[in-house]
C-alpha cells in the first residue's frame, strides 16, 4: 500500500523542523532545513572512457568492462540498441555514458530486477542507542556503544513513531513495511542517514546535522554503503513490460547519479533510491509505463527507506501512475524545477 501522491511543478522535500536558512515567505525558517548539501555536489565529468563498446556488446560484456574500468573512469556506449537481458551493475567510482538518450537505447529484455543497478543490499536493524544530542541540527550524538561506528560509516537514525504526527495506519491497514522491516508493524518509519566525520569515545559526529528532534527511543543503525559515487548517463532504456522491478536502482548508494536519461516504458517503476544519501536524478525524461495503478510499483520516481539529502531536478515525469513519491522515511531530500504532467487514472 501507498499512498498516492502528484507534484505538479516543484516542491521542495524537508523534514519537520531542522536547521535555518532564508525561508521567508515559503515557511517559517524554523521548520525548514538547509537543503544546499543536497545531491552529488557537483557530478564528475569523467573525460577518460575506460572501454568503448557498440550495439553488439552484451550484458556479460559491459558488465566485464565496468567492472575492470579504473576509478574515475568511463565505460562508454555508443550510438545504437543494445539488447539487454539481465542486469547492468555500475562500480563504484565509475561512470556508464551513452552516446545520447535518442542515440545509446538499451532494448530491455530481462525479467527481475533493475535494468541498470547502481548498489545492492538493504540496511538490518541492528542498532545502537542514542543517549544525547538528539536535537534538531545537532551534529554530535551519544551512543551507549561506539563499537561498529567508524568515520566514513553511515548511521539510519530513527525513532519509534511518535503518535502526535507519525502513524503507520492508513485507509487501507497498517504500513507494516514502511520502516524497511525494522519492527512487525512499521514502527519506526521516521528516520535519516548521516554520514560519521568522527569518533571520540562514545561521541559520534555527523553531517548533515539532524533534521528534526529524536525523543522517542531514538537508535542509530551503523552500515556501510554498497557504492558510492557512481552513475549512469546519456542513454535510453526502453522497456517491454518483460518484468524488471524499474528502469534504474540505486541501493545503498551515497553520490550517486542518474543523469540525461530517458526512461521509456516501465514495467515497475521507473527509478527507485533506498538507504540512498546525497544521490541525484537530473536533467532526464521519465515517460509511460505498463502498470497505471498503485500496489508492488507506481510506475514512478520513488525515494523511500530513509533516503536522505538526494537532489531531484530539472526532469520531465509524465503518462505514470505518479510522479514523484517520497516515502518510508525519506528524509531531508530537495525536489525542484521539475514538470510533472499527463498522470494516468486508476483502473
Amino acid at each position: 500500500m501507498r499512498r498516492w501522491s502528484f507534484f505538479p511543478l516543484m516542491l521542495l522535500g524537508f523534514s519537520l523542523v531542522g536547521q535555518t536558512q532564508v525561508w521567508s515567505p515559503i515557511l517559517s525558517a524554523s521548520r525548514a532545513i538547509d537543503w544546499t548539501n543536497s545531491g552529488v555536489g557537483g557530478i564528475p565529468a569523467r573525460t577518460t572512457n575506460c572501454a568503448s563498446l557498440t550495439a553488439s556488446a552484451t550484458v556479460t560484456q559491459i558488465n566485464s568492462a565496468l567492472s575492470s574500468c579504473p576509478s574515475g573512469q568511463t565505460v562508454f556506449l555508443a550510438a545504437g540498441t543494445y539488447i539487454i537481458s539481465g542486469s547492468i551493475n555500475i562500480p563504484s567510482n565509475v561512470t556508464l555514458r551513452g552516446a545520447g538518450a535518442d542515440q545509446t537505447i538499451l532494448n530491455a529484455k530481462g525479467t527481475s530486477g533493475y535494468v541498470v543497478n547502481i548498489g545492492s543490499g538493504s540496511v538490518s536493524y541492528n542498532p545502537v542507542n542514542i543517549t544525547s544530542g538528539t536535537t534538531a541540527g545537532s551534529t554530535s550524538i551519544g551512543v551507549s556503544s561506539a563499537s561498529g561506528i567508524s568515520v566514513g560509516k553511515y548511521l539510519a537514525i530513527s525513532e519509534t513513531n511518535n503518535s502526535s504526527f507519525v502513524s503507520s495506519s492508513g485507509s487501507e491497514g497498517n504500513c507494516n513495511w514502511c520502516d524497511g522491516g525494522w519492527t512487525s508493524n512499521g514502527g519506526r518509519a521516521r528516520g535519516q542517514i548521516v554520514q560519521v566525520t568522527a569518533v571520540n569515545g562514545n561521541t559520534v559526529t555527523i553531517a548533515p546535522g539532524l533534521y528534526g528532534g529524536y525523543t522517542n527511543s531514538p537508535t542509530a543503525v551503523p552500515f556501510s554503503m554498497s557504492e558510492s559515487y557512481a552513475g549512469v548517463e546519456n542513454l535510453q532504456v526502453y522497456a517491454n513490460n518483460t518484468g524488471y522491478s524499474a528502469n534504474f536502482g540505486l541501493m545503498e548508494c551515497a553520490y550517486c547519479w542518474v543523469k540525461g536519461v530517458e526512461s521509456n516504458y516501465t514495467d515497475g517503476d521507473h527509478v527507485e533510491v533506498y538507504y540512498g544519501y546525497r544521490d541525484e536524478i537530473r536533467d532526464s525524461y521519465f515517460s509511460n509505463a505498463y502498470l497505471h495503478t498503485p500496489g508492488t510499483h507506481d510506475s514512478d520516481i520513488q525515494i523511500a527507506l530513509k533516503t536522505s539529502a538526494t537532489l531531484i531536478e530539472n526532469n520531465i515525469v509524465e503518462r505514470t501512475h505518479s510522479s514523484i513519491m517520497l516515502e518510508w522515511g525519506a528524509a531531508g531530500n530537495v525536489v525542484a524545477y521539475n514538470y510533472t504532467m499527463g498522470r494516468s487514472k486508476e483502473r
